[in-house]
């Protein structure tokens, strides 16, 4: 699933993105985009790995912990 937050004219929240997640059926894969950031989180093997491109736009820490939290609920 793929999230472009680039024209919403501020930065997302994780909340904002966690609640598109659910909304989309918690897929596997979960790829945020905001003017020059990209992060992408993968769920395999029971656990979540998120990488990107560094840039500040996405708080990717945050979006993590929501997903985490999801997941054990």
């Amino acid at each position: 699933m793929e999230l472009d937050y680039t024209h919403q004219g501020r930065r997302p929240s994780a909340r904002q993105i966690v609640a598109a997640w659910v909304d989309n059926g918690k897929p596997n894969t979960l790829i945020v985009e905001y003017g020059e950031t990209f992060a992408e989180f993968v769920y395999d093997g029971g656990q979540w790995h998120d990488s990107g491109n560094g840039c500040r736009g996405v708080d990717r820490t945050a979006v993590l912990k929501l997903l985490l939290s999801h997941e054990e609920a």
